[in-house]
């Protein structure tokens, strides 16, 4: 099998599935195969132990492989094993979960995974000494994907409820039950994922760039110019066709001025189902700053320092006498006495090195049900900056504000912002309450402060950072 296996790959095939079944008192292997459209490795794992599964998963992980397919099997009355498909491009690899629980657990943790955004990728069902389990894969994408996990003992109901749902089918699994030994069917149902096909990518450009175009002292230097944006443009357009990417700004500004400033894309991909609404993105559209707000929230920091408002990155964050005191003790936890001491020491530097290490998160995201229990020095997370920018707002009595600069204005001045809609992004929501971490869907408001990054137009944030290069 394993020869078969790598015939295949050298004729482009990789392998989307393997599964091992009973028949005539044999074991015998399904295997399915998809067209490689991009290189990519590919590691195929059979007869494994839970054990050996929770090990490979593990291993996998740390290699930044993508979990493609867990199968679950039980023949000739062994031991249950399991087969596992990881592949691995030169793609961005996003954040997944690996469960393997009791049912009834896959479904409660559906619903939270769902609520940070994540969609159901695998959900295989079966029994295994009087119990029914299940393996779950949730992944995220560059864009929210709607779907569902449909459950029933009749698949034609269930096709008809789903006729007018613009969804398709995407995996399917059955198991019978312990109690009544019925048939029941598992169905993930995707909706469409946002793509180009069938779609131009609109430019937009500002009328400043045009003018400075235009001003331009020669033919050829107008020349150069042409050639250069039109070379950018094919670059970007290649990259976002092949990334499905919906939405990217970009501004190139000199001492002379602003002499690039386009966007490429849709300012809002959902709008793309009602064909007389087109919602281009512009150079005025607002991104999420991600981890950039952790440099923009260190100068910050320093400008603290200079103005005398902060006296030291020494200074300690909790407990009596410093910056936040008792600000963010949980509720539930009013006795101190039974908070880790720990945090009790921790300073602003500490916040800023990223060497708390205090955090209990450590086995979210990419790697879900199974501990990875390395001791590390530091580890780079969210919190720390969440916290700093919670001292800066308290100590300071001021809120951070980038769109007109790095400054510090009022409270008060709540300025309107929309977030989470451009391009499908998600907004990450840092909660005080034993600083947890939770992720916000599509979150709309009028007021960022320290649980959210920085929303920024690309040439406003050029503009105002440039003469600080």
């Amino acid at each position: 099998m394993a020869s078969n296996i790598a015939e295949k790959e050298t004729d482009g095939w990789l392998v989307a599935s393997i599964c091992a079944y009973t028949l005539y008192n044999e074991t015998v292997y399904a295997i399915n195969y998809a067209r490689k459209t991009a290189p990519t490795r590919q590691r195929v794992f059979m007869n494994l132990t839970v054990e050996q599964l929770e090990s490979i998963s593990a291993e996998m992980t740390e290699a930044r492989f993508d979990p493609i397919n867990i199968c679950s099997s039980k023949t000739n009355e062994q031991k249950r094993s399991f087969s596992a498909i990881w592949h691995k491009t030169d793609s961005y690899l996003f954040h997944y979960i690996i469960e393997l629980e009791l049912i009834q657990s896959c479904f409660k943790a559906d619903v939270h995974n769902a609520n940070e955004n994540y969609y159901a990728h695998l959900f295989e069902v079966f029994t295994n000494e009087g119990l029914e389990y299940c393996i779950g894969i949730w992944k995220k994408s560059r864009t929210s994907i709607e779907y569902r996990i449909q459950t029933d003992t009749d698949l034609k109901l269930m096709q008809e409820q789903m006729k007018n749902s613009e969804m398709t089918v995407s995996r399917v699994s059955a198991m019978r039950t312990t109690d009544t030994g019925q048939l029941v069917f598992y169905i993930i149902w995707l909706g469409v994922a946002f793509s180009w096909l069938n779609h131009e990518i609109p430019i937009t450009t500002t009328s400043t760039a045009s003018r400075w175009r235009s001003r331009r002292q020669n033919h050829q230097s107008s020349l150069d110019h042409y050639r250069i944006n039109s070379l950018l443009d094919q670059q970007i357009e290649q990259m976002m066709l092949f990334e499905e990417i919906p939405s990217l700004s970009i501004s190139v500004i000199t001492e002379k001025g602003v002499q690039i400033s386009k966007s490429y894309g849709y300012a809002d991909i959902r709008q793309l189902r009602n064909v007389y609404i087109f919602i281009h993105a512009t150079p005025y559209s607002k991104y999420r700053t991600a981890s950039i707000s952790k440099v923009l929230t260190a100068m910050a920091i320093q400008r603290l320092l200079d103005k005398g408002l902060l006296k030291t990155i020494d200074a300690r964050v909790f407990d009596d006498g410093s910056i936040l005191g008792h600000k963010f003790d949980h509720a539930d936890h009013a006795n101190t006495s039974h908070r880790n001491q720990f945090m009790n020491l921790i300073t602003v530097k500490h916040l800023l090195e990223h060497t708390v290490g205090a955090w209990g998160n450590q086995e979210r995201l990419e790697y879900e049900s199974w501990p990875r229990n390395e001791t590390l020095e530091n580890t780079y997370d969210h919190h720390d900056f969440a916290l700093i920018s919670a001292l800066l707002w308290e100590h300071s009595e001021r809120r951070l504000n980038y769109g007109r600069g790095l400054q510090l204005v009022p409270k008060s001045s709540d300025i309107a912002y929309h977030y989470g809609s451009m391009a499908g992004t998600e907004a990450i929501a840092y909660c005080a309450p034993n600083f947890g971490l939770g992720i916000v869907i599509n979150t709309r408001g009028a007021r960022e402060n320290h649980l959210t990054g920085w929303m920024q137009r690309v040439a406003n944030f050029l503009r105002t950072h440039f003469r600080d290069m």
